[in-house]
């Protein structure tokens, strides 16, 4: 419903073995004008030789209309072995802003609310827009505890006006 193709939410697009195949793809549906999302815990893809020579080809309105670059943030590492460390993806996702390609936040699951918010706080500077995925929150915290964040969020993005989703 964005309007585009989404790399992927089954498997991570940026992940050195399914890395090449997706950047051909990626790559190919910018040039024939398709948008796209991508999804990603891994923060190191933007540097790999795959995605030098898809960046070297994509103009400046490519780059923010085409291709929004997500990363999910929980803030616990302990919990996603294999993945970049959310502070390398936090790093990774500053130097795309950097470089004026629009980038968003998939808060989830969001396993304790602290950490959640701690990314959150970390990434306003250089973040397009946020989802927040509440589902897993619900079964661990109270209706007030969860109106509470929400209302910490939305404090804390006046300042910046970032768009942010609640599923």
């Amino acid at each position: 419903d964005d309007g585009g193709l989404f790399f992927n939410f089954v498997s991570d697009p940026c992940l050195p073995k399914t890395l090449p195949l997706n950047a051909v793809c990626i790559e190919h549906c910018i040039y024939n004008d398709v948008p796209v999302i991508m999804l990603t815990k891994m923060a190191n893809w933007v540097y790999s030789k795959q995605w030098e020579l898809v960046f070297e080809h994509i103009n400046e309105v490519q780059k923010k209309n085409l291709i929004k670059s997500g990363f999910t943030l929980t803030g616990r590492d302990d919990l996603e072995k294999g993945a970049s460390s959310n502070i390398n993806r936090i790093s990774t996702m500053a130097q795309l802003y950097a470089w004026n390609y629009h980038t968003w936040a998939s808060i989830e699951p969001i396993i304790d609310v602290d950490s959640s918010f701690e990314m959150f706080q970390k990434t306003l500077p250089f973040c397009d827009e946020y989802r927040f995925g509440l589902n897993y929150l619900k079964k661990n915290y109270t209706k007030q505890q969860i109106i509470d964040f929400k209302e910490q969020v939305e404090d804390a993005n006046k300042q910046y006006g970032r768009k942010l989703v609640w599923k």
